[in-house]
Order: structure tokens, then C-alpha cells, then sequence
């Protein structure tokens, strides 16, 4: 079934708009501004076309303005989302790091589910991804939750050189290599099979793309949960950034690192080797992997102690994410001289970049915490993303273990039981 080209797009092109500025070409001095990014696009287009005889704008649709997630999405890049029949995904560390690339797969991911409800369809997948670096980096940068749904998509198809995917499309395209043409040729193949296999159901008000969760987030049942009410219990948890914003680290002259903070504090991206991914996606991870049903991400409050001390009336953990650097600006470093001069059972550390501040630094903004003096505190910088989830998860366990022993322990004895009379001058304990 061919694809009306004056409705319906035969692909949607899902990219991270940084992974665009770093494949510009112009740092060879040649006076070449064009992105690797661009020239993989234009290249599977022209495949397609070539394919369906179709015109070149017609085929495949992408955004190339730069827009951040917070910005209102134009009207067209929705309608677009809503009518291609597939979408073709550049994975990278910084995609997974990108709440407005999460929302494009998560219009898309709801989009093939409405599909394979209503009719069925062993063919109602039509996510086509595209490993743009390395697998083991596009793995390790997958949020847990989303890692069976990224393990059953094919990566590779008929006519596809032996060197994808093991090295990444962006190294075939910056080494200029002939199995680039390759690569392209059978994406565009498996894009017209799908696309043609016939039309992918829209979602029903798809109003406001801003409101529309990442997949690469809080799965929507838990971000309503965490929105809704505050987490109880040692089955729940409140994570607390100790991140500046990106306007405070540019008020305080940090341009060089500024590019890595964000609006929202959990939008930090601290990790070298995963340069897109945040902070926060990488905290959930951790979460899910020390089976905590619940948490809430909370912004960094005006009275910590405070934060604190209700969350422990309510015998909940507090994890702190630290940022080194922070404890260089006046709120945070008093907030953290403030809480190290009291004891909070309840709450955990863990320290996720800035290993350019000094120990001594650290030390000297929590003199009775710092070191080993306190369980559940870890101040060491993690050497990569992979590390810190693990940190995370060892450490809010460690932590929820502890408050339910400690639970455990509170609790009033329950009342000896009155032996009863059993027959004759015999006597047994109640039941």
C-alpha cells in the first residue's frame, strides 16, 4: 500500500540536536559547516525516494530548528509526529539524555501500541533505530525500564555491512567509508516495508507536546504517584539535587561546563563518557535497580533541615545527589554546613561529578559527615554513569534497610500472652 504523499510522511527523524552540532564538519578547516547528522538524513531520503518515486520533501520530515523541551513544539513538528508512518531513531548516549527526544519516542512507542491493540499487527512496530555510536554506549545510556523494549527492535537488516553495528553509523560517515551507502540503502528498504505495510493510528489529544511524558523518564503511572502525594515509608524515597541551576553557574562565570546544566536541576549531565545523559535519568535507574516502588524527585528547598526532618516524621530515605561544585556558591554550601551539624538517620549521599573540587573543599563544608563518618554517604566521584547507578542503588538500599531494622526495633513489645487452663492442674500458653 503506497504511502499518500500528501498526507502522510514515510519516516519521522528522531535526533538529538547536539549529536548534530558535534558532527559539523567545519573543524577540518575545509569551510564545511554540514553536520554528519544532516548528511545521514539527506542520504536516507534520497534512498527512499529513490525507492517510491516519491518526492524528496514528501518522504521524510525533521525539525532542524533548536528548540529546548521547554519551548512550545510548532504545530507542524506535532502533526508530523502524529502522521509519519515510521520513525527513525539516532540513538546515542546524548538521545537517551533528551526530554524532547524521549516525548518523540513516547508519541511513537503509544502510537504502535494503539495500533497492535486495535488490529493486531506482528508489523505494528515501526520504530526503525539507529545506533549512531558504539553499542556498548548506546546500552549503557538505556534507562532500565525501557531496556526490554530497545532489546526485541531489530538493529540490523538485510544487505548491511558486517562493521554495523559494532562501530556506530557516525564513524562510517566520518571516515567518509562506502558501507555508509550500504547502511542507508537497507534502512530505507525497511522503511518503505513498514511504512507501506499500511497507516499507524494517531493518538487521540495530543495538544501540548510539553505535556507529553519522556519515555526515557518516570513511567507515567509512577510520575503521577510521585506528583500526587508525598512518598511514605521506607518503601518510598524523596531525592534532593544539591545542583545548581544553569543560570546560577553562569552568573558565577562557569561558561566552560555550563552546557551541562540545566533548568531543572535533575537535567545535569555529569557524566564524560555519556554526555547527553542527565543526572536524574541515571538516579531512576538506580532506583528501579534497588526495587524502590516509589520516589519523588524534590527541588533543592530554601530549609533543607526541614525537607529532612519531614520526610524522617514520616519514616521515609532522603537520597542528596551532590554536585561538588555547588558547595562553591553561597545557598548550598551554607545549606550544607547547616545539615552537618545535625544527625539525619534517614538520609544518604551520593556525589556525581565535579571532580575538579577538591576532597578538602568538601571536607571543609561537612567536617563531621565527610569521609567515613557517616553510613550511606559516598563521596567519592563515580568514574562513569554505569558506576553512579550502581552507587545509587547500593546506597538507597543500604539506607532502607537500616530505617526498617531501626522501624522494627521502635516498636512497643507486644503483650505476654496469659497461660489458660487446658484440663486439670495443666496449663498452656493462649493461642
Amino acid at each position: 500500500m503506497a504511502v499518500d504523499s500528501t498526507s502522510d510522511f514515510y519516516f519521522f527523524f528522531s535526533y538529538a540536536r547536539r549529536d548534530q552540532e558535534l558532527g559539523r564538519r567545519g573543524w577540518s578547516g575545509d569551510g564545511d559547516e554540514s553536520s554528519d547528522v544532516d548528511a545521514f538524513f539527506e542520504d536516507l531520503r534520497r534512498e527512499v525516494a529513490r525507492l517510491t518515486g516519491h518526492d524528496l520533501r514528501s518522504v521524510g520530515f525533521r525539525d532542524s530548528r533548536n528548540l529546548s523541551a521547554a519551548d512550545h513544539w510548532p504545530e507542524e513538528t506535532v502533526s508530523a509526529l502524529q502522521r509519519s508512518r515510521t520513525m527513525v531513531a539516532l540513538l546515542s548516549p546524548t538521545y537517551f539524555g533528551r526530554d524532547s527526544c524521549g516525548r518523540e519516542f513516547e508519541i511513537f512507542r503509544q502510537r504502535c501500541e494503539r495500533c497492535r491493540n486495535e488490529h493486531g499487527k506482528a508489523i505494528a512496530n515501526r520504530i526503525v533505530p539507529v545506533l549512531w555510536v558504539k553499542p556498548d554506549r548506546c546500552w549503557s545510556s538505556i534507562p532500565s525500564a525501557m531496556s526490554p523494549l530497545f532489546r526485541d527492535l531489530n538493529y540490523s537488516f538485510p544487505g548491511m555491512p558486517s562493521s554495523y553495528p559494532a562501530s556506530g553509523l557516525h564513524r562510517s560517515y566520518a571516515l567518509k567509508e562506502r558501507s555508509r551507502v550500504r547502511i542507508c540503502q537497507a534502512l530505507a528498504d525497511r522503511v518503505v516495508e513498514l511504512a507501506e505495510a499500511g497507516p499507524l493510528p494517531s493518538l487521540p489529544d495530543i495538544n501540548d507536546f510539553n505535556r507529553v511524558p519522556s519515555a526515557f523518564h518516570v513511567p507515567p503511572s509512577e510520575a503521577v504517584a510521585s506528583q500526587t502525594s508525598p512518598a511514605s515509608g521506607a518503601s518510598a524515597a524523596d531525592i534532593v539535587y544539591v545542583v545548581p541551576q544553569r543560570a546560577e553557574v553562569e552568573r558565577a562565570g562557569w561558561m566552560d561546563v555550563a552546557d551541562r546544566y540545566d533548568d531543572r536541576r535533575g537535567g545535569w549531565r555529569p557524566f564524560p563518557e555519556a554526555p547527553g545523559a542527565t543526572v536524574e535519568a541515571a538516579t531512576e535507574e538506580g532506583m528501579r535497580a534497588a526495587n524502590v516502588p516509589r520516589w519523588v524527585h524534590r527541588d533543592f528547598p530554601d530549609d533543607l533541615g526541614k525537607t529532612l526532618r519531614s520526610a524522617e516524621g514520616r519514616e521515609s530515605p532522603v537520597l542528596l545527589v551532590l554536585d561538588r561544585r555547588a558547595l562553591r556558591l553561597g545557598k548550598y554550601r551554607a545549606a550544607a554546613i547547616a545539615l552537618d551539624r545535625v544527625a539525619h538517620r534517614n538520609a544518604g549521599l551520593v556525589t556525581a561529578g565535579s571532580g575538579d573540587v577538591s576532597d578538602e573543599e568538601v571536607a571543609g563544608a561537612f567536617p563531621n559527615r565527610h569521609g567515613g563518618r557517616v553510613p550511606h554517604h559516598v563521596w567519592t566521584v563515580p568514574p562513569d554513569r554505569m558506576r553512579y547507578v550502581s552507587t545509587v542503588a547500593t546506597t538507597i538500599d543500604g539506607l532502607r534497610r537500616d530505617l526498617l531494622i531501626s522501624q522494627v526495633s521502635s516498636r512497643p513489645p507486644e503483650p505476654a500472652r496469659m497461660p489458660a487452663l487446658a484440663g486439670p492442674g495443666r496449663l498452656f500458653s493462649g493461642p
